[in-house]
């Protein structure tokens, strides 16, 4: 492998309307569009889940935007609901060689779109929250040959989490017990052809901080 160089520029805005704290209302959106070139790419592509074969591309065109939003309303003392949301779209071309056939193709294992949602639930009780992600269809390669396509997924999970303070002080330690739900619709789906996902589990999870 050789060092890859790379060439970006990008643009991007940024609205915030209201302060982010828990008694009032906010929304921000952010957008960043951005467009690189990049010589001798480093591409890592998975042979198999515990082995990657690292290459270079020659030469790799990126166009993408990058939207990134959040709301957030208080609804009674002590209650806040917020919701998130993200999206990516991106082409990653594979220009090397404009006699090739497979010139502009996407690169491998890299999807076009990539997304994410959430809502939650602040309260004095136990917090709750919905949340979502998805991509679109991948190819395991750059030549984009026949059954060679990943598919597409989303996933979707809920999560309960409760914080107790050790004691009135403002910086006070503190103790959170977490309940994850992953995979809730309980889908197949692949991140790495042919190695299926797990389908719905649970974590539980204790956290200190000192």
């Amino acid at each position: 492998l050789v060092p890859e160089k790379t060439q970006q520029w990008n643009v991007g805005l940024t609205y915030n309307h209201g302060r982010l704290s828990a008694s009032e209302t906010a929304f921000s959106l952010a957008v960043d569009a951005y467009y690189n070139k990049v010589k001798d790419m480093i591409v890592a592509v998975p042979h198999n889940m515990f082995v990657w074969r690292c290459v270079n591309v020659g030469k790799v065109r990126a166009l993408g935007i990058d939207i990134t939003g959040r709301w957030q309303q208080p609804v009674a003392a002590g209650h806040l609901l917020c919701a998130t949301a993200n999206y990516s779209m991106q082409h990653v071309g594979n220009r090397t060689n404009p006699e090739s056939p497979y010139y502009n193709n996407q690169i491998a294992y890299m999807p076009k779109s990539t997304g994410g949602a959430s809502l939650s639930w602040e309260n004095p009780w136990v917090n709750l929250s919905l949340h979502g992600e998805g991509i679109s269809s991948r190819w395991t390669n750059n030549e984009h040959l026949e059954g060679t396509q990943v598919s597409g997924y989303w996933e979707m999970g809920t999560t309960l989490w409760r914080t107790f303070r050790m004691s009135k002080q403002p910086h006070s330690h503190s103790l959170t017990l977490r309940f994850d739900l992953r995979n809730l619709l309980d889908k197949q789906y692949e991140i790495v052809a042919s190695y299926p996902m797990p389908g719905r589990n649970w974590q539980l999870s204790v956290t200190i901080d000192i």
